[in-house]
């Protein structure tokens, strides 16, 4: 079968396609609900495309090389990716278990509330990988090259990692292999042990009150406390896209940002500015913009310069999320990216502009002099 067979009949209603042979064809096009198991794809190109409810069982997908492609709420138990280059993908409530990973190259990847139970990982590649609340129990990872990923609340407990080769890896909240639970701070792996480094416990924040009593700010005020700022900005966004009922891979839109609870805002500005000692925080970032000049918010030049005086805008080009520096010798406002939306979906200016526009209609400045001497 060639793709533009399997269009027609997919345009006439036909969703079972177990077993077809779509081996070397390039990409196809955005589906639902269709079943591809035990499919043969392998050697196939995927490009800018998005399966939902997809049924990969067992499928064949070998030196696949799929880029910019969205899994979500999908079966892909069984499949074959080996030797197949994933680039800038996401994962979303995935069955990968007992997937044959071994010798991928995953670039650019987040895989979210996956299931990869018993999956082999051996000899992969991966960089800026995240594995966010997934489950990787009994996972295979013989000579598997990690740098950098993150295992977000991920469960490890009785994977194999006496032979990964890893640097700049965080397990945050993660369920290890013995089935301890990482308490929040940094953790390496590195020549087959897991060594915690020598960070000592540090002040808690109790300069000023939580307000939000609907919202549990545990998790956020202990990555914050750590310096993880790339998870920080994870559960910042987390917590925003929660408030409106999205998901982890949606945006928040203007109207539901013009109504978004100032004291929501409040909280998640006041604990980012008393962590960072003011480096960063919403309302350094609204400092920033008013003192731009311009007070045209559509204007898009003023977007720019915004952009390129907090380290967004590099080079004649606006940065991915993979390209942000989540570091505290960043420029001062550079974080948090929460909630704009801009590395993932493109939409830089609009959806910080209407955070911006909700940060003034909150008056959290003048409301909140106080805000702007905290310190430690």
């Amino acid at each position: 079968m060639d793709i533009r067979e399997l269009w027609n009949r997919y345009q006439a209603g036909e969703r079972d396609f177990r077993g077809v042979d779509l081996h070397g064809e390039t990409n196809l096009f955005d589906m639902t609900g269709v079943d591809f198991s035990k499919a043969n794809l392998s050697d196939i190109t995927l490009e800018e495309l998005e399966f939902d409810n997809v049924n990969f069982n067992g499928a064949n997908l070998q030196r696949a090389n799929i880029s910019k492609v969205n899994f979500l709420n999908s079966n892909l138990s069984n499949i074959n990716l080996q030797q197949a280059i994933v680039r800038d993908v996401g994962f979303q409530e995935v069955d990968l278990s007992r997937a044959n990973l071994l010798r991928v190259i995953l670039m650019l990847v987040s895989i979210d509330k996956c299931n990869l139970n018993s999956a082999d990982l051996s000899e992969a590649q991966m960089g800026n990988i995240h594995f966010v609340e997934s489950n990787l129990t009994k996972t295979q990872w013989v000579n598997t090259f990690l740098s950098p990923a993150n295992f977000i609340e991920s469960n490890l407990t009785q994977a194999d990692l006496n032979k990964v080769k890893a640097e700049n890896v965080e397990l945050i909240d993660t369920i290890l292999p013995n089935g301890k639970i990482s308490d929040g701070r940094s953790l390496v792996i590195s020549d087959s042990k897991l060594k915690e480094s020598n960070i000592q416990p540090i002040e808690r924040f109790n300069a000023v009150e939580l307000n939000s009593s609907d919202r549990d700010y545990t998790k956020l005020l202990n990555f914050l406390a750590y310096k993880r700022w790339k998870a920080a900005d994870h559960e910042t966004m987390r917590i925003m896209l929660q408030v409106v009922n999205r998901g982890i891979f949606d945006f928040i839109r203007e109207e539901e940002m013009q109504q978004f609870p100032c004291q929501i805002l409040t909280t998640l500005d006041r604990l980012w500015r008393y962590y960072s000692n003011n480096h960063f925080g919403f309302t350094i970032q609204y400092k920033i913009w008013q003192n731009i000049g311009d007070n045209n918010m559509e204007n898009r030049e003023r977007f720019r310069h915004f952009a390129e005086q907090v380290g967004w805008y590099k080079s004649n080009s606006f940065l991915s999320y993979h390209e942000m520096s989540f570091a505290l010798s960043s420029p001062t406002g550079h974080l948090p990216l929460a909630s704009i939306g801009c590395a993932v979906f493109g939409w830089w200016s609009r959806n910080r502009i209407w955070l911006h526009s909700r940060l003034n209609g909150c008056d959290l400045i003048s409301s909140h002099p106080e805000m702007l001497n905290v310190s430690k």
